[in-house]
């Protein structure tokens, strides 16, 4: 493999002719880069979520032999 085969496979690394923010955000790790997914809190349930309720429910409310 050639030098510049090389250097087209390494983008992400930093390079000397990079700003000072550009070569920190290169050598930040992907989970620091990828911000966190937060599912939002809308206080409603879903229907899948309801069905799990009362299947619990119904798990809880059989009669014993």
């Amino acid at each position: 493999m050639g030098l510049a085969a090389s250097d087209s496979m390494n983008k992400g690394k930093p390079r000397p002719d990079d700003s000072l923010e550009e070569a920190e955000a290169k050598s930040k790790s992907v989970d620091e880069r990828i911000p966190p997914v937060i599912a939002p809190d809308d206080g409603d349930i879903g229907p899948g979520e309801e069905v799990l309720e009362q299947e619990s429910k119904a798990v809880r409310q059989q009669p014993r032999p």
